[in-house]
This record gives C-alpha cells, sequence and structure tokens, in this order.
C-alpha cells in the first residue's frame, strides 16, 4: 500500500509489483479531489530461490514531487514465506 500527498483532483497514481525488472502486478487510482490518494498491489509470486527479485514502484503524474504517508495508515510494504 502507498499513500501520497497533495493528490490532485484528476491525479492518478500506480502501485506495482515488478519481479525480475518486469512488472508483475499494478493498480491504479485516480484522485477526485485534493485528499490523500491511496493506491496497493497484491501478489503471491513463486521463487526460484536463487536470482529472483521484486521491486516496488509507484509511478504519479502530479506534476512535482510528493510526499509519502509511512505508517499502518499510509505506505507500507510486506512479504511472507509460504511453504
Amino acid at each position: 500500500n502507498v499513500s501520497l500527498d497533495p493528490a490532485v483532483a484528476g491525479a492518478s497514481m500506480t502501485a506495482s509489483i515488478w519481479k525480475n525488472g518486469a512488472i508483475y502486478v499494478g493498480n491504479s487510482h485516480q484522485a477526485s479531489n485534493t485528499d490523500v490518494l491511496s493506491s496497493s498491489a497484491t501478489a503471491v509470486i513463486d521463487f526460484n530461490g536463487s536470482t529472483d527479485y521484486v521491486e516496488l514502484v509507484v509511478l504519479h503524474n502530479f506534476g512535482v514531487a510528493t510526499n509519502t504517508y509511512v505508517g499502518a495508515e499510509g505506505t507500507r510494504m510486506s512479504g511472507h514465506l509460504i511453504g
């Protein structure tokens, strides 16, 4: 999950997970007002155990640099080993 501020009305952002340099999953949201804009991406990803890696990428069209919110209500990432 990632939250950005300030979100201008009509602005959009995409939060995505990339695996080995290519987009794996992404999710876009558009701001309807000037409140904080949030987006998230979720996936279960198989890894080969030696060379696979992920990147978290956030793109926005706000036109200027912006701040992220952190903590439980803002920007965060988690990963878990299954199996």
